[in-house]
């Protein structure tokens, strides 16, 4: 309403000011008036105006100083000017200045107050669209689903922390997150229940952080804190706190009561000797690769080589071409595993979506699987083939309708034969 709008009236004759302001006041504007330059620029730093009505002529100085005033105050203010000495060179400087409109005094009211008006309306439209790309802009940076920061913040941010770091001899910390075998959730319980478990994750991951950590959703199923003033000690101490967490929590408790496994890789300045912002990602993606090699629902260190590693890699002269190929069939191997155990995983929930004693009681199983594999000295691969049986050793219960599986008669009848065996 007109009420909350703001005008300045500055002119050296009383009689105008006097006059434009009773008639203003009429239109239930709020209006101010000053009589010199000097003190127009005063009220202008203390208080926002709408509108400035100003005349050229003033006795320290143009009207002309108001509008290059303006630009440095706020540029959202639009100025209508008037003198009693028009000319064309006047009105061609007030309007490269930038002034809304020009006139000539005796002033027509009418045509000053539809003016006003049409300033007002420009300005309201100004301040919308300036709001509006401001929440555009916001939301560019955030993820749509999480509400966390995206990528592309993270670069921006990434980078004005890091020139900070190095610049003042700070410690920076970077934790990538990854939910293993999350296709397994989605594909049993399908992708709308799967960004409900984004959702909590993000949730947790917010709670953990502290007030200037910047947590971000990396992309999928991976999410990216930043830790500033934080060294490699503290990055661990975070991670390993965040790792528990994590694989204690129960998701979605009412229903499915899902626990999930992740796996974390670290990296920090200086420690690692990392030097470039992209070297600082490559890191930690190499760091989160290790977990994921190692079996996953682990924290890995990103190993940078020393000068000795290098050394010794050189000396092997001929035998690169072999590491690589090597290296290549390795990480073949460990796609087709990957797929593999999705799979499993994939089985192993559709039989807890069916029974959740069952997907409580494969947990344990794996837990004894593993612990009787590890005391008779298997081989990893012994024990990973030991802990997919377990997982699996209830598969059968797939195709066992709900109504006899979950009848209190067939349960105490399934626990005396395991009682009895």
């Amino acid at each position: 309403m007109n009420k909350d709008i703001q005008i300045l009236i500055t002119d050296d004759d009383l009689k105008t000011r006097q006059n434009l302001r009773d008639i203003l006041s009429e239109d239930r504007y709020k209006i101010t008036c000053a009589g010199t330059l000097a003190a127009a620029k005063e009220m202008l730093v203390k208080k926002f105006y709408n509108i400035l009505l100003v005349d050229l002529k003033l006795p320290d100085g143009s009207g002309l100083e108001l509008l290059k005033e303006k630009k440095k105050i706020n540029e959202e203010i639009l100025i209508i000017v008037f003198t009693g000495y028009a000319s064309v060179e006047n009105t061609i400087s007030a309007i490269n200045e930038g002034a809304f409109a020009y006139f000539q005094k005796p002033l027509n009211i009418d045509e000053l107050r539809l003016t006003i008006k049409k300033a007002l309306k420009m300005q309201e439209l100004s301040l919308e669209n300036k709001v509006l790309l401001g929440r555009l802009k916001e939301l560019s940076l955030k993820d749509p689903l999480t509400g966390l920061h995206n990528y592309r913040y993270l670069r921006e941010r990434l980078s004005s922390e890091f020139k900070r770091a190095k610049r003042y001899i700070l410690p920076l910390s970077v934790l990538m997150l990854d939910i293993d075998y999350f296709k397994s959730i989605n594909d049993i319980y399908g992708h709308q229940y799967g960004d409900l478990i984004l959702k909590e994750i993000s949730q947790i991951l917010t709670t953990a952080a502290r007030g200037i950590d910047v947590v971000v959703r990396y992309g999928g199923e991976e999410f990216l804190i930043l830790l500033p003033d934080t060294n490699k000690e503290g990055a661990i101490m975070f991670g390993s706190r965040l790792l528990n967490t994590l694989t204690e929590h129960i998701f979605d408790p009412k229903a499915n009561k899902i626990k999930l496994k992740v796996s974390i890789g670290i990296c920090s300045f200086p420690e690692d000797s990392v030097n470039t912002e992209s070297g600082f990602l490559d890191a930690v993606d190499q760091a989160l690769r290790d977990a994921k090699e190692l079996g996953g629902n682990k924290l890995s260190l990103f190993k940078n080589l020393n000068k000795k590693d290098i050394t010794a890699m050189l000396k092997q002269g001929g035998e690169e071409n072999i590491h690589k190929l090597k290296q290549k069939l390795f990480k073949m191997e460990h796609r087709v595993t990957q797929t593999l155990l999705e799979s499993i995983y994939a089985f192993a929930k559709t039989i807890e979506a069916k029974d959740y004693y069952t997907g409580e009681h494969a947990e344990n199983m794996v837990s004894i699987a593993v612990g009787i594999g590890k005391t008779l000295k298997l081989s990893e691969s012994g024990i990973a083939n030991l802990e997919h049986a377990a997982i699996l050793h209830d598969l059968g219960k797939i195709g066992i309708p709900d109504n006899i599986l979950h009848k209190k008669n067939c349960y105490r009848f399934f626990k005396s034969a395991l009682f009895i065996n």
